[in-house]
């Protein structure tokens, strides 16, 4: 089903749910390697909505701006193309889209459940909470995010790739009724199977793609900020975007997690930059 609005990007400077620095550089050093004059050239109705850039001690600002940046694109007339920044921005993106498609429907990738609360996480680390914060598990005065008023249905959200779940947060996705697939799973019983089964319930619907790289294998983006192994591969990975993209009103999308810092060294920062760049070429693909 195809979406004719075009895309404009954004990148989100979001560092503020994890401690390791670097992930707010993210978009700048994929424009620096060329994503955006690239981009620009495939896509002449593209739009660069610039990189927003916020300090480490201002994580309110930071996510209040972004969920009005996010309605800001869409107003103007564009489909948000939004790269981090870590996943905690998903609070701000998610919310805004709610506000525009209440049914709006998401496919997560990631390998992480993201559903922690500040009681269930070891880590503390908000970057592992937007799921929780968007289904509504702890009030918005918590956050600090006052916007946060339209919430999340479980049955809105499916994750694939997720192989790395804290237990008190594994407790919560079962309560809740949360649908996910590792990649085991999605091997045992195939990937075409189990995004035909998604079609047949959500065909048409608005869809916004939420893709932390760390779904992905971490032989494929080390250069991120918690990989895992025995990830989801490259066909996979764009087999899901390909879904998406064909079957759903595509009205969204975000890249989150990579963290050019994190890279051990030249190959590593070459191997995750390539990689994250198939990944949003395929998603701005026409």
């Amino acid at each position: 089903m195809s979406n004719k609005k075009p895309f404009a990007i954004l990148g989100t400077g979001i560092c503020h749910g994890q401690p390791k620095p670097g992930v707010e550089k993210g978009y700048h050093y994929l424009e620096l390697m060329g994503l955006w004059e690239k981009m620009a050239k495939v896509h002449p109705r593209l739009k660069n909505f610039g990189n927003l850039q916020f300090s480490p001690n201002e994580p309110a600002k930071a996510y209040n701006d972004l969920f009005h940046k996010t309605l800001e694109i869409h107003n103007s007339g564009f489909r948000p193309a939004l790269i981090g920044g870590d996943h905690s921005q998903a609070f701000s993106t998610i919310s805004a889209l709610l506000n525009i498609y209440p049914d709006l429907k998401i496919l997560w990738v990631d390998a992480h459940g993201d559903m922690n609360t500040p009681k269930t996480s070891p880590s503390g680390n908000l970057h592992g909470m937007p799921l929780s914060g968007l289904l509504g598990l702890v009030p918005k005065e918590d956050w600090g995010m006052p916007w946060l008023n339209q919430l999340l249905r479980a049955d809105q959200v499916i994750q694939l790739g997720v192989r790395d779940i804290d237990h008190g947060e594994q407790e919560l996705m079962d309560e809740y009724g949360i649908e996910y697939y590792s990649p085991s799973q999605v091997r045992e019983k195939g990937l075409n199977h189990i995004l035909d089964d998604i079609v047949k319930r959500w065909a048409g619907a608005p869809c916004h793609l939420s893709f932390d790289i760390d779904g992905l294998d971490s032989s494929l983006v080390p250069a991120t900020g918690t990989p895992v192994g025995q990830g989801l591969n490259m066909d996979e990975g764009l087999q899901i975007i390909d879904t998406v993209k064909g079957h759903f009103n595509f009205v969204s999308f975000e890249v989150v997690e990579f963290n050019p810092d994190l890279a051990k060294n030249q190959q590593e920062l070459e191997t995750t930059e390539a990689n994250v760049c198939r990944l949003i070429e395929a998603m701005l693909a026409d």
